[in-house]
């Protein structure tokens, strides 16, 4: 159970470092 857990957070966070480097990448292009 802590093992899935952990997982899940981890898979939060790197999905929510993927979306800021992809906005960051998106506001490069733009400007």
């Amino acid at each position: 159970m802590e093992f899935i857990q952990l997982n899940w957070i981890t898979q939060s966070v790197g999905l929510t470092q993927l979306k800021q480097i992809n906005l960051t990448v998106i506001l490069e292009v733009a400007s």
